[in-house]
């Protein structure tokens, strides 16, 4: 049988993970000294 339950988590995980990539991406494109700690 399907498992609903298991769909919805997989779409919150997912929005989630969209939410958390769009964020960290503006953070990282804001503030250009964390660039400058990378190593090479």
């Amino acid at each position: 049988p399907r498992n609903p339950m298991g769909k919805v988590l997989k779409r919150v995980l997912r929005e989630q993970y969209e939410k958390a990539r769009h964020l960290w991406s503006g953070v990282s494109g804001n503030n250009s000294g964390l660039d400058v700690k990378l190593p090479g």
